[in-house]
């Protein structure tokens, strides 16, 4: 019979397995676009910079114990939506004002606070869905 302490050592190591393999994979675009030279990439870079954020604090720390229940995936399609609409007009407003970027801390400074409200209402819709007894 395994010990118990061996079971939840493993249990742990494939936990923190799963956490390393979902960053690289999950970080692998931002490598990516953080190398390349065109304006685009940079468009591109802070849009993934914002869903990796908003989706992986939901996803790895908010509903970490629920991430095998059918609701929040059923939850998701409204958010990835909403997500979308809102990413495409920061695309938009970005490439309207291409010098925009030359002050990062304005340009990133207004991103926390837009990813911040952004993540609270995407909660909030998500919440919707969780059934009722949990």
């Amino acid at each position: 019979m395994s010990d118990p302490v061996d079971v939840d050592k493993q249990k742990e190591n494939k936990q923190m397995n799963w956490f390393a393999n979902a960053l690289l994979v999950a970080g692998s675009p931002f490598f990516v676009l953080a190398f390349m030279d065109h304006h685009w990439a940079v468009v591109a870079l802070k849009v993934y910079s914002c869903t990796a954020v908003i989706f992986g604090t939901i996803l790895l720390f908010i509903e970490r114990k629920s991430i095998k229940k059918r609701w929040l995936w059923i939850g998701m399609v409204p958010l990835l939506v909403l997500h979308t609409a809102v990413m495409y007009g920061l695309v938009i407003f970005n490439l309207a004002f291409p010098q925009i970027d030359r002050f990062p801390v304005a340009t990133y400074g207004a991103l926390v606070p837009l990813m911040a409200l952004e993540g609270g209402i995407l909660c909030y819709i998500l919440n919707w869905f969780r059934p009722k007894k949990e």
